[in-house]
């Protein structure tokens, strides 16, 4: 991850009520994963959707985005992000959610393509977004999980998937 400049502002405005430190993030103009740091095997994905999916997966892992923001709430063994905002020039997400120690996960995603990446997607993929007001287009996640009744629940625009128990073996 690379990030031209940060700035992290803590708040106590919640310690006395909530027992929680509030952090307020922002970063600029950063990236995520460096060329040099991505594992160029793609193996089985040229049959998929015409041999164009890893151009577009080299695409996404160099978006530089212009400026990330998140509101981080901490408390006891959570961490809530109550806010996370990044946007770069075709893509922006935003994203709410907590985790907590003892394994419990519950988040929820928006994923912003513009007008110009989805001209260059596969039909099969252009399928799976649902047009936006804005002239974008989105694809929505929610992810819930628990370590202490292990479950996993897998929710998107398209389809929903739920493991209601987990056992390991």
């Amino acid at each position: 991850m690379g990030c031209q400049k940060a700035r992290i502002k803590p708040d106590f405005s919640e310690l006395a009520d909530k027992k929680a430190i509030i952090l307020k993030c922002a970063l600029k103009n950063t990236t995520f994963l460096h060329a040099e740091g991505k594992n160029k095997n793609v193996d089985g994905f040229p049959e998929l959707f015409g041999g164009k999916l890893p151009a577009l997966l080299d695409r996404l892992s160099n978006v530089l985005f212009n400026t990330i923001d998140t509101e981080l709430l901490i408390f006891g063994e959570t961490l809530e992000f109550r806010s996370f905002e990044a946007r770069a020039k075709d893509i922006k997400l935003s994203a709410s959610g907590s985790v907590e120690e003892n394994g419990n996960i519950g988040l929820s995603l928006k994923i912003l393509f513009s007008p110009e990446i989805v001209a260059t997607l596969p039909e099969e993929l252009k399928t799976i977004l649902t047009p936006e007001e804005t002239g974008w287009f989105s694809y929505h996640i929610k992810l819930e999980s628990s370590r202490a009744r292990p479950f996993l629940k897998l929710e998107t625009d398209r389809f929903r998937l739920e493991f209601k128990e987990i056992q390991k073996h």
